[in-house]
């Protein structure tokens, strides 16, 4: 609600400033380019206000696993609920190791409820790439994104990759 209240007050500072320059400047090329300006500035702040609405990533993981904790239906219609929430989080902790500079891949179970039971990530070092964190500090960073316990998560190393 914070993040609307603000946008809301930009919307309407930046629309104050515009009128107030409409009102300013005489006809012609400054005018133009007046508004040019402004309207740049508008676009701007509403896109970035609104990419702030978003939610990130990790809390759209974390959102998906409280509502099929919720969620009653068909076995069925569970099941691909579950199965989707399953691929979304892995493809979530792929871009975790990969931002850390690892190549990865993600296995994800849930439970019945839609909690996290188990995840798992293998990685290996990118080539010319330093890595940002190790094996252990991702576990950290992946258990903390999605608030789960640490010894749900495994992170392992491929054979013959770098010692992390």
């Amino acid at each position: 609600m914070n993040a609307l209240n603000a946008f809301i007050r930009r919307m309407a500072v930046l629309s104050v400033l515009w009128a107030f320059c409409e009102m300013l400047l005489p006809e012609g090329r400054q005018r133009r380019a007046v508004r040019l300006t402004v309207s740049l500035m508008m676009a701007a702040a509403l896109l970035s206000s609104v990419t702030a609405l978003l939610p990130a990533s990790a809390e759209r993981v974390q959102e998906s696993f409280a509502l099929f904790r919720q969620a009653e239906g068909s076995a069925a219609a569970d099941r691909l609920a579950l199965q989707a929430t399953a691929r979304e989080a892995e493809a979530f902790l792929v871009r975790l190791a990969e931002k850390a500079g690892y190549d990865a891949q993600g296995s994800v179970w849930l439970c019945t409820d839609g909690a996290l039971y188990q995840a798992e990530v293998r990685v290996s070092p990118k080539k010319g790439q330093t890595l940002l964190l190790s094996t252990g500090q991702l576990r950290q960073k992946i258990a903390q994104a999605l608030q789960v316990e640490e010894d749900r998560i495994t992170v392992s190393q491929t054979v013959g990759a770098e010692g992390a």
